[in-house]
């Protein structure tokens, strides 16, 4: 699957692009959330054990990664509010407010997700054949509704499953150390990467902060390969954690760019979260199998 979303996202982006390409060179002096790994052989074998030590320490604290694993599949509602010029812009979504029922397979990251707009409700998806997306009954191969399939399923779904995303698809962990004194407390700092062959997950990285007393997971601060330049960052808080069939799961997720400027983009939550609905690959093939009527 290609890591780059169709010409007309990047075209109706353009404008931003531009602007924001212009404050990197501006800001050139500031400091990315990501710092370099060791060099020496040693010191960096054991940054890569005691990261994956801590992110093992999370997923424990919420509720065991085999206990994880054992949820195939999961449906939750969101609702996904987006604020600002920048966000709109920004946002995927063809709307300021997208809520509706949301479904998805844990670990392929298949799933789609139903939204409503000034024209009705609108289905966006991504299976094994691809992204796709329908206007009511009627499939849609717009390049945009693809794009915003592809852009939105597979990112949402990701950070729903943190933190054990972070120990899945052959994750590389690198302990940065403590932060001792950002906003709630000190917390653990890890870098997460993914190998070549893990398609998207690759091109991007994450900057998790575990806090140090609950090891539960703060925020994370990311790139996103699907929704633009490779130096914009963005940081996810991570709030209102929830027990569900023994796991703790992050319901409210604030967003915002962190570099190489700070403007807030949208806030989503998640309500009504079931896990093993009997969901199977097949649900998500697209409009044409399900209908029938393709190959």
């Amino acid at each position: 699957m290609s890591a780059t979303p169709p010409r007309s996202l990047f075209a109706a982006r353009r404008p931003l692009l531009v602007l924001v390409a212009l404050l990197g060179v501006a800001t050139a002096g500031c400091e990315s959330a990501r710092r370099p790994v060791p060099r020496n052989p040693v010191a960096r074998d054991k940054a890569r054990t005691d990261g994956r030590v801590v992110v093992e320490r999370a997923c424990n604290a919420a509720g065991g990664y085999e206990r994880w694993k054992a949820m195939r599949d999961v449906t939750f509602r969101i609702n996904d509010q987006w604020t600002g010029a920048i966000s709109r812009m920004l946002r995927p979504w063809p709307v300021e407010s997208a809520a509706g029922p949301f479904e998805g397979v844990l670990g392929p990251a298949y799933g789609s997700v139903q939204i409503t707009t000034k024209e009705g409700p609108v289905t966006y998806g991504v299976g094994a054949g691809g992204p796709w997306a329908m206007h009511g009954t009627r499939p849609s191969s717009e390049p945009g509704d693809l794009a915003t399939a592809r852009s939105t399923v597979p990112v949402y779904l990701f950070h729903f499953e943190l933190p054990f995303a972070f120990l899945a698809d052959d994750a590389v962990q690198h302990f940065m150390g403590v932060q001792p004194a950002p906003p709630g407390g000190p917390v653990y700092e890890v870098l997460v990467t993914y190998p070549w062959y893990t398609g998207d997950r690759s091109h991007d990285w994450y900057v998790a902060r575990f806090d140090t007393s609950t090891m539960r997971l703060r925020s994370v601060t990311y790139t996103s390969s699907l929704w633009g330049p490779a130096f914009i960052e963005y940081t996810d808080d991570l709030a209102g954690y929830a027990q569900v069939d023994s796991l703790w799961v992050p319901m409210r997720h604030s967003v915002r760019m962190s570099w190489p400027f700070r403007p807030d983009l949208h806030t989503w939550t998640v309500s009504d979260v079931h896990f093993n609905a009997g969901l199977g690959d097949s649900t998500f093939r697209g409009p044409a199998k399900l209908g029938g009527g393709g190959t």
